[in-house]
């Protein structure tokens, strides 16, 4: 359960007071509340943009922060945890939690940002879908809000429309060994696929239920995606695929989502065998990232989020890592290991406004997302 509350900066000294409250008070009896840990680990080294997440046995009462200039989130963790959020200044810094029966002081070196986040392309209404073809210079993205498919050179310069949709296309693949763009369309449902150029749009599957969330296996010469089904009467959700020409239709996944859910940003580790998705419950307020075997078997649950939404999955398979966008509010930036485990901390990035996926350049060193109008990048450095 999330409690909210106000907060307040001040450059030079800051003092948050909060008061955590439990259901029916405090007893008597009840012992004062303890400090159990924090991430990072106290006396590390940690980035500008670093979540400082400390958490106590039970929720501390009066609990006061005093320190450098750096905010408390208007929000906590949990119950018993609370979140203090970058950016810090770069140096040695000391944070002081004092609550009722104890205190605990925090010591960090903080490391400055390489370099801070990059606008390349302004302008634009809702760009999602974010995809790279590093080799070749350019970035591709579907403009949600005019129904087209646009590129540009990788530092935002010479923006191209390539495809004009009259019905909204939603997600977007790449096989750049071929040439082609394919895309997920909805009204009429399908999936299409073109040059990289825009040229020789065709239909490669109709008749589908709403899909979205495409991804291509270069190798295997398939495609993936999620659609819907409802033929149980409740909707779910299922992660299908085929040839890259549409022939031989397969369901790989099937039971996902309940409800209003559904799944979204399936990624592929063809190598290792699996699929990746993030999997939005609304009804339970439970979003989690899972995988699978490339043939639907041995669903995993990797990492479960109470706290804003997942969105925009990828992943740095030669790195062995999985990177994710938190939203509703969060604006933060998360990786983990492949398997979910490891989570190296949440980055906080200033100016997030309802990022909605994300791409990476492992060589580069860089993380481009969508944004509100916006398409920006950052280098991983920076945050990692």
């Amino acid at each position: 359960m999330k409690h909210f509350t106000a907060f307040t900066t001040i450059t030079l000294l800051l003092t948050i007071t909060v008061t955590l409250l439990t259901v029916g008070g405090c007893s008597e009896e009840e012992e004062p509340a303890m400090f159990v840990e924090v991430t990072p680990a106290n006396g590390s080294t940690i980035k500008e943009r670093e979540v400082i997440i400390v958490t106590f046995n039970r929720p501390p009462e009066e609990l006061t922060i005093t320190g450098g200039d750096f905010s408390l989130s208007d929000y906590l963790f949990s119950d018993a945890s609370v979140e203090i959020r970058g950016p810090f200044t770069p140096g040695a810094i000391n944070i002081t939690l004092t609550w009722t029966g104890g205190a605990q002081t925090l010591t960090y070196i903080v490391e400055p940002v390489e370099k801070d986040t990059e606008v390349l392309v302004t302008g634009l209404g809702s760009p999602r879908n974010i995809a790279l073809d590093v080799a070749g210079g350019k970035m591709y993205w579907i403009e949600y809000s005019t129904d087209k498919i646009q590129r540009s050179n990788l530092d935002g310069s010479n923006v191209q429309t390539l495809v004009t949709e009259s019905d909204t296309p939603s997600d977007i693949a790449l096989d750049v060994a071929s040439g082609k763009i394919y895309w997920t369309r909805s009204n009429p449902d399908k999936i299409q696929r073109s040059n990289l150029d825009g040229s020789n749009v065709e239909d490669i599957l109709t008749g589908l239920d709403t899909p979205r969330g495409i991804a291509v296996d270069v190798a295997g010469r398939k495609i993936y995606w999620v659609e819907y089904d409802d033929s149980i009467g409740v909707l779910r959700c299922m992660i299908r695929r085929s040839n890259l020409d549409g022939s031989n239709v397969q369901t790989r996944v099937t039971g996902l989502g309940v409800g209003y859910s559904a799944v979204y940003d399936i990624a592929l580790d063809v190598a290792g065998g699996k699929i990746y998705w993030i999997e939005h419950e609304n009804d339970s307020g439970i979003d989690k990232i899972q995988r699978s075997n490339l043939d639907g078997s041995n669903i995993e649950d990797l990492t479960h989020m109470s706290f804003g939404e997942p969105y925009g999955i990828a992943l740095d398979v030669a790195g062995g890592k999985i990177y994710w966008i938190e939203d509703g509010g969060s604006d933060l930036i998360e990786r983990s290991n492949l398997d979910g485990s490891n989570a190296e901390g949440r980055r906080f990035i200033t100016g997030l406004n309802r990022p909605n996926s994300m791409a990476l350049d492992v060589a580069g060193g860089k993380i481009y997302w969508t944004d509100v109008g916006d398409i920006k990048c950052m280098n991983l450095g920076s945050l990692f």
